[in-house]
Formats: structure tokens, sequence, C-alpha cells
């Protein structure tokens, strides 16, 4: 992994696969961005699937811990 220096990324400007390219390259502020789109639909899915709040934060850190 190769470490470059970076300008912030606009989450909504740019498609999924160049922000998994960029993220895979290094890029820390395109992995957050990343997060930022997919958190909270990720969170609703998690939540509605195991019914219980606390524990759908769990699975979503573990989740985004393991892309990272």
């Amino acid at each position: 992994m190769s470490v470059r220096d970076y300008t912030p990324l606009p989450s909504t400007d740019i498609s999924e696969s160049v922000l998994v390219g960029q993220s895979i390259d290094g890029n820390q502020e395109a992995f957050e961005a990343l997060v930022a789109r997919y958190q909270e639909p990720l969170l609703n899915f998690i939540r509605r699937n195991l019914g219980d709040h606390e524990q759908a934060h769990d699975v979503l850190q573990h989740v985004f811990i393991q892309l990272y």
C-alpha cells in the first residue's frame, strides 16, 4: 500500500469503484467517504434484521473494521 498526499473528496461526486480503488491505494479520505455514504443505510438494514439498536451499531462497526 503506497502512501500519498490526497485532497479531501466529496463523497457524493465520485463513483464507488473510484472510492474503493483509492481506498485500496491508501487514501483515508476515500474510505471515509465510503463510510459516510453507506453508514446510515447499512445501520438501518442491520437494525431491522437484528431488532436491537446497540447490537446493530456493534455489527456495523465490525463491518467497517473488516473492510478497512
